[in-house]
């Protein structure tokens, strides 16, 4: 019963075991899943914006921008160049004006209306390449930013790029991850399946266990009551040469009539006494045995010395033969 009982709470303490770690072990499933969920929804955004990106930073489209701000800047230059021409022949009619005039004004005469005239133009061009000057500068400045621009595209298409792979690296071992602790959950629960039939079978053999020692029991107090009861009744009476008279006037034998009495009270009991006494002479011609001191009376028969064994007439199936062993042991 003790070792039953151990048992019993054994494959408890077990199961109890395996279902809480079953529990921890579907609980971290759950969380490494909406884990990969995450990382599975922030590579597709950073995939979609590298795409767009990388749609963007194309060489061609690239390129095709570098070429445009490149002919901006050379018509620009060629505007420039020419107002710069054109600036520097006012500037030398200008001098050559303000040379005249300085003369003309050492002679004391008055300025002509063609001087001022030339000196608005002169104005004008000044104004005008200024602003010309602006604008290409400008225009440089933007194709400054544009490259600069062009070169952080760059560096940001490969920071996610790297972002990308690793992601992309993490999310292959969560899965490895995923896909190991569900095939630890698949082991455990086959595991769990496994141990619940064996504790229907250990359940099986304690309950066939339990009716083989009743069995045993019930047989063994049956055997120890049938040896004692024959040890009692096998002892050889007592020779005696006494007589008694009765109150009819009949003598008996004391010793045999209590012998007979005996035999009686054992027949009576339905005791298994085996067949009557054999009466066959012996070598000398007389009878064998205690007939031959009791004539006509019953002679219990020699009972052969049975094997202290009384377990082995058990029959059992061969299942249960070998657990009915050790029990034995």
């Amino acid at each position: 019963v003790c070792v039953c009982v151990c048992v019993c709470v054994c494959v408890c303490v077990c199961v109890c075991v395996c279902v809480c770690v079953q529990a921890v072990s579907q609980a971290e499933i759950r969380k490494k899943i909406e884990l990969s969920k995450k990382l599975a929804a922030d590579n597709a955004k950073l995939s979609n914006e590298l795409k767009e990106e990388r749609m963007r930073a194309t060489p061609e489209v690239l390129n095709a921008e570098i070429t445009k701000l490149r002919q901006q800047c050379e018509k620009l230059q060629k505007n420039m160049d020419v107002e710069k021409g054109k600036a520097a022949t006012l500037k030398q009619e200008l001098d050559a004006l303000k040379v005249k005039k300085a003369g003309e004004g050492q002679g004391g005469g008055a300025p002509r209306p063609s001087e001022a005239a030339h000196e608005k133009m002169i104005e004008k061009l000044e104004k005008r390449v200024t602003t010309l000057q602006q604008k290409m500068n400008d225009e440089i400045a933007l194709k400054k930013k544009a490259i600069e621009e062009l070169a952080a595209v760059k560096k940001e298409k490969e920071k996610l790029e790297l972002r990308v792979e690793r992601l992309q690296g993490m999310l292959d071992k969560e899965k490895l991850k995923v896909s190991n602790m569900t095939k630890a959950m698949d082991t455990a629960v086959r595991r769990q399946s496994s141990f619940g039939k064996d504790l229907s079978a250990i359940d099986e053999l304690t309950k066939q266990a339990s009716k083989a020692r009743e069995e045993a029991e019930v047989f063994i107090q049956r055997s120890k009551e049938r040896t004692s009861r024959e040890n009692s009744t096998s002892k050889p009476p007592r020779a005696s040469t006494t007589t008694k008279k009765s109150g009819n006037g009949e003598e008996k034998g004391g010793e045999s009539g209590e012998f007979a009495n005996a035999m009686g009270v054992e027949t009576a009991a339905g005791e298994e006494a085996g067949p009557p006494p054999s009466s066959a002479p012996d070598k000398k011609g007389g009878v064998a045995g205690p007939e031959r001191l009791y004539p006509g009376k019953p002679v219990e028969k020699a009972v052969k010395k049975k094997e202290n064994n009384p377990l082995k007439s058990i029959k059992m199936l061969s299942g249960e033969e070998q657990l009915f062993r050790n029990f034995q042991h």
